[in-house]
């Protein structure tokens, strides 16, 4: 489900943010584009949307990271056992028709987790670099 902005998403979306209440008439008069297709690459952008409100409330998500390359998603989750993962996986992605495929990776071992940010400290960088 990658979604890629062009010109005319920009558009759409700077008018939108400006008057969410314009009509998609006016919409496509704007853009240069057929109300019909103002309808359709509305949609796909809320097919964003949705995705990323049904990963917020799913309780065992506990990151969620939106890309860019192979994959659209990055998720990071807790379940108890493979009971639990295998009823996520069918609920997330075997039910949704915007899912074409989905990875999984299962960490071993945690190596490293932080999230602190490298500070120069009086003309020092880390690693020297």
């Amino acid at each position: 489900m990658t979604i890629k902005l062009d010109a005319f998403d920009r558009l759409l979306l700077s008018a939108i943010q400006q008057d969410a209440r314009t009509a998609q008439s006016e919409l496509g008069q704007r853009a240069n584009l057929s109300t019909v297709a103002v309808n359709r690459r509305l949609r796909r952008l809320d097919l964003l949307q949705e995705m990323q409100r049904s990963f917020k409330a799913c309780p065992q998500i506990q990151q969620c990271y939106y890309v860019a390359g192979e994959c659209d998603f990055v998720l990071v989750f807790l379940v108890r056992d493979m009971e639990q993962y295998v009823a996520l996986t069918h609920t997330l992605f075997h039910g949704n028709n915007n899912v074409k495929s989905f990875k999984t990776l299962v960490a071993m071992d945690r190596v490293k987790c932080g999230m602190d940010v490298p500070v120069e400290l009086q003309g020092q960088t880390p690693y020297g670099v």
